[in-house]
């Protein structure tokens, strides 16, 4: 009962209290429909801050996710995050928060793992 009273006052306070960042926030993905002489196509569109990038802007993305996700430096601290995750969830979990803190860092890097092959366009990562 203590578990789930405090689950529920967890999920409570990040969903009203620190969740400040919205959907404009994020970098967003999007099919846009564009009339053409040979009927309706879809183009992909990259927005951030409710605004569309550039052709340009896209393409710096791209690179830098690229250059990134193949960065040694990315590598290591990826690597000694996930030993330090799972560290904390098989040797040291000695309470359910302890867990689910663990599993939320992994968690964590696989949502900028999905991102960067989202962003660069290389589904090979």
């Amino acid at each position: 009962m203590k578990d789930l009273l405090r689950k529920k006052f967890i999920r409570f306070a990040y969903h009203h209290l620190f969740n400040i960042i919205n959907e404009d926030d994020i970098l967003q993905v999007k099919e846009i429909p564009v009339i053409t002489n040979k009927g309706v196509i879809k183009r992909v569109a990259m927005f951030y801050r409710g605004k569309e990038l550039s052709p340009d802007r896209v393409e710096q993305l791209r690179q830098s996710a690229q250059l990134f996700s193949d960065s040694d430096i990315w590598k290591i601290l990826k690597n000694e995050v996930k030993y330090q995750a799972n560290k904390k969830i098989y040797e040291e979990s000695g309470s359910t928060i302890e867990l689910i803190f663990g599993k939320s860092i992994l968690r964590t890097i696989e949502v900028i793992e999905k991102k960067l092959i989202h962003i660069s366009g290389n589904k090979n990562m």
